[in-house]
């Protein structure tokens, strides 16, 4: 009798290691693209669809592109473009401007549409250029350029105007100049490739 207990003991033994390695092999994937299944404590076999987390299923949006400007004068900042849209044959740029530091000289700035040969542009994927026909900073615009005081870390929307033909759908590179005021050599263009014209 207490060869048949011992017996049994070694037998329970056996199955109780054996169902320690099984349980260490899960979970085991029945089907690599949706399904998945594991092997209770009980010994049953459990199958069911592979839940992706919500964070992960979410395709990430595109940051905005940004353009980090250095000028030789010491002033940096940031220069974000949001949107190009066009109404007709004109196209509108809309930018984000944000100073980091201003130098030691005062706190103006000059962005510019065209002003001699001090000029925003944007060329298409033919090579064509388009001059900026006008800038605007809130209230004010100008066919040349706006002279602009500017606040350390507070952020200033600038739009830029083009004439761009109606069957131009992507500006191939943009470039948006800007400088301190009376700066020889300080202007500095942010550039920015294949822009989506939106309707």
């Amino acid at each position: 009798m207490l060869y048949k207990v011992s017996k049994k003991s070694k037998v329970y033994g056996l199955l109780s290691l054996l169902l320690v390695f099984s349980m260490a092999a899960i979970p085991t994937v029945a089907n690599a693209q949706e399904k998945a299944c594991v092997i209770t404590d009980a010994g049953k076999k459990v199958c069911g669809k592979l839940v992706v987390d919500s964070n992960e299923s979410q395709p990430s949006k595109p940051s905005q592109p940004t353009v980090k400007v250095e000028y030789p004068d010491s002033r940096t900042g940031n220069i974000q473009l949001l949107k190009c849209s066009r109404k007709a044959s004109i196209v509108a740029c809309k930018f984000i401007v944000t100073m980091e530091e201003l130098g030691g000289g005062d706190s103006d700035m000059n962005f510019y549409s065209a002003y001699g040969t001090r000029i925003s542009q944007a060329t298409d994927s033919k090579g064509e250029d388009y001059i900026a026909d006008k800038i605007i900073v809130g209230k004010s615009e100008s066919k040349e350029h706006l002279r602009i005081s500017m606040v350390k870390d507070q952020p200033m929307s600038v739009t830029l105007l083009f004439k761009i033909p109606p069957g131009v759908n992507t500006i191939k590179t943009l470039s948006f100049l800007s400088g301190r005021v009376f700066g020889s050599g300080n202007d500095i263009a942010a550039r920015f490739s294949n822009v989506n014209i939106s309707r």
